[in-house]
């Protein structure tokens, strides 16, 4: 799944502190391993990628997690188009080796946490001082789980792979089943690989 090429960019210091006025984002549902895939682009660049559970598209679930994304960036103009986000969805969980422009959203700490969170290995978990001491700010690990939890693109950037120190698994956006299931789901990829 992440022999994906993934090329990621941040949305300038403007776009930031405008919160998306001048951006339109388009957004649909797509299917994925892990339940409905709520996913957000614009300009052809991944913006957002979500999760629900599978099933009917209005349920309040469904809603609440579009709403959860679509206050990140306020002032865009959104659209729904879900043949884009059917297809985008085919690029994520589809065939191997697809390039996937991300484009972020975030204050220049966050998107350095998320470019760590892009450094770990499929199927690896790693804890949040790992990240911190990663990104040379070994005492900032409340601040890394924050960053974390902003993570505007689930699954494609790992956040999934980060653990605590001891192991636990702390809480997760899209739910502790669904973590567990992306973390199983790379195992089980991993040990195909295996000879």
């Amino acid at each position: 799944m992440h022999d994906l090429f993934v090329i990621h960019e941040g949305f300038s210091p403007g776009e930031y502190k405008n919160r998306g006025y001048g951006i339109t984002i388009t957004w649909g549902w797509a299917k994925s391993p892990f339940g409905a895939a709520l996913v957000m682009q614009s300009k052809g660049r991944l913006v957002g990628l979500a999760f629900a559970s599978a099933g009917e598209k209005g349920t309040k679930e469904h809603s609440n997690v579009l709403a959860n994304m679509k206050a990140r960036w306020p002032a865009a103009v959104f659209i729904e188009d879900s043949e884009a986000a059917n297809s985008m969805g085919q690029c994520i969980f589809g065939p191997k080796n697809k390039k996937i422009d991300l484009q972020l959203l975030g204050t220049p700490f966050q998107i350095k946490v998320w470019q760590a969170l892009l450094e770990i290995p499929s199927g690896g978990l790693v804890a949040y001082g790992d990240i911190a001491k990663s990104i040379a700010a070994p005492r900032a690990a409340r601040a890394v789980g924050a960053a974390i939890g902003r993570n505007p693109i689930s699954w494609l950037i790992p956040c999934h792979r980060v653990i605590l120190s001891n192991g636990y698994l702390r809480n997760y956006e899209w739910g502790i089943p669904r973590k567990l299931a992306m973390i199983g789901w790379e195992a089980a990829e991993q040990s195909k690989r295996q000879p």
